[in-house]
């Protein structure tokens, strides 16, 4: 099991993956925030890291590297696409 503490220090109180700050109260809302997810590899069960409630939801189930690129991929050519047609 992670120590939530130690990864919290590690990573500087931000998350992983889009690097958003950590607050116990919202800064903008005064809402009390969540605290980060625990982040773990759903095949190996092996623990990752720290992620913010969206970037959790976001990488839900079996997310691979190369799907990750892939996307990415897919993404880029249909900005691009929108960018060339003067945003259309």
């Amino acid at each position: 099991m992670m120590d939530y503490d130690a990864l919290f220090a590690e990573q500087k109180g931000r998350c992983a993956i889009c690097k958003a700050r950590w607050y116990a109260v919202n800064p903008k809302t005064g809402k009390k925030q969540r605290r980060f997810h625990r982040d773990h590899d759903h095949q190996r069960l092996i623990p990752r890291g720290l992620l913010c409630y969206k970037c959790n939801v976001r990488l839900r189930g079996e997310v691979s590297a190369e799907w990750c690129f892939a996307a990415a991929e897919y993404l880029a050519k249909y900005e691009k696409l929108y960018e060339e047609n003067g945003g259309k």
